[in-house]
């Protein structure tokens, strides 16, 4: 039963899929439900209510025994005003074993001008019981090239995982109706943290 981590893994994927479905199925438009992948290792479904309030559970597929595997859950609030969005978040994350712990907060603001040019710029005040508090931070320029794909690229040290690490990140965003997929380069700068690295990382979302 060594793959015991991936079969507990898709079986969560799916009854998130299962909850989805019902939340469609209810046909009520103050419900926004959507599942997906996030910086490959983690999977997770979000739930939003009347455009605002943000409740999301992550849960990690790490190549590593059950007990090393990470959970978090997020409740936020979002708001948009013309031409930006405002939103802000509460995390708590602990690996299944209680081995470390995380916590934090986080307030984004994204904006459009033009129809083309999309900026991003994100605040992340930042505790791991492991490596202690850090101010995580990040801000993307980004265009629009048609109505279904944008190209983006930023710095960031807002954890991937766990660390908090300084990166250059560069990627698309391609979305078409309720689906997205987001595949995109994360490139270390400091070789104190493991770095210079890079990481071929993917998003993917659905939104019902």
């Amino acid at each position: 039963m060594k793959n015991i981590k991936y079969l507990i893994s898709s079986l969560l994927f799916l009854l998130l899929g299962s909850l989805a479905i019902e939340a469609q199925n209810s046909k009520q438009n103050n419900h926004i439900f959507s599942v997906g992948i996030e910086n490959t290792r983690f999977v997770y479904g979000q739930y939003i209510y009347k455009q605002h309030l943000i409740t999301k559970l992550d849960i990690s597929v790490y190549s590593e025994k059950l007990g090393f595997q990470y959970a978090r859950g997020t409740i936020g609030y979002q708001r948009s005003f013309a031409m930006v969005n405002l939103r802000g978040e509460y995390i708590f994350g602990s690996s299944f074993n209680r081995s470390y712990y995380n916590t934090g907060a986080m307030i984004a603001a994204d904006a459009l001008f033009a129809k083309r040019l999309i900026l991003n710029a994100k605040i992340s005040p930042w505790y791991d019981s492991g490596y202690g508090y850090t101010t995580c931070y990040e801000a993307k320029i980004g265009c629009k090239i048609t109505d279904h794909i944008d190209i983006n690229a930023g710095y960031t040290n807002i954890p991937e995982y766990r660390m908090a690490e300084n990166r250059i990140i560069a990627g698309f965003d391609f979305h078409v109706s309720k689906l997205y997929v987001a595949p995109y380069l994360s490139i270390g700068t400091k070789s104190n943290q493991g770095g210079k690295n890079i990481r071929i990382l993917m998003g993917f979302g659905y939104e019902f």
